[in-house]
């Protein structure tokens, strides 16, 4: 889990942190015991409780916020696993998610959006329809929070293009038709204009045996 705020205090984690930790020790029935707790903020004057209440060591200032799991038990296979329970707590994650979605910024919700749309990149006005708005209402809103739809877009297409470029699955071309773009030249214009680099000079190659 990582923490976005530098400025926030390490209590404002550990409610968040303490939970996920006792999920983990209970879909494992305590097979998978959480080795380490990382913040990124400053020890604070209450380690101690800090350290007890999580039953393990707790790390601060470090550049992560997030729990340290054992390398050996990430393929244990769980002996409560019940597909039922599984379906239902997808369910209940997907309902969480949604009335965070209610709540969050616009232009959020509208890179979710487009994130979950990767392979055929909506238009303004398909999005906008979407969250029932008018194209120009959607385009007053994001302007209001300091955005475009056009810039969003820009930047799911940049953060997939690195993705793309380092997995080394796909040439430059096959990323350009899947980004959107009918012509990779358009694409390695764009790119070079978001990271000032051509996208051939960050491909990662597959090994050749």
């Amino acid at each position: 889990m990582g923490g976005e705020n530098s400025n926030a205090t390490s209590g404002d984690y550990w409610p968040t942190t303490d939970t996920i930790k006792n999920l983990i020790d209970q879909i494992t029935l305590g097979t998978c015991q959480v080795r380490r707790v990382c913040f990124k903020q400053v020890e604070p004057a209450y380690e101690d409780l800090a350290r007890d209440m999580f039953g393990c060591e707790v790390r601060y200032s470090q550049d992560w916020c997030g729990l340290v799991l054992p390398d050996a038990a990430m393929d244990l296979p769980l002996s409560s696993a019940d597909p039922a329970s599984f379906d239902d707590a997808a369910r209940l994650c997907r309902e969480e998610l949604d009335k965070r979605d209610v709540n969050a910024a616009l232009s959020i919700q509208v890179r979710r959006n487009l994130l979950t749309r990767q392979h055929g990149f909506p238009s303004l006005q398909v999005v906008a329809r979407q969250f029932h708005l008018t194209p120009r209402t959607l385009h007053r809103r994001l302007v209001a929070e300091g955005t475009s739809f056009q810039q969003i877009l820009d930047e799911v297409r940049e953060h997939l293009a690195m993705q793309y470029l380092q997995a080394g699955k796909l040439s430059v071309q096959e990323i350009a038709y899947t980004l959107g773009y009918n012509d990779p030249a358009n694409f390695r214009r764009a790119f070079k204009r978001w990271t000032g680099r051509a996208p051939s000079t960050l491909l990662i190659r597959p090994c050749k045996n």
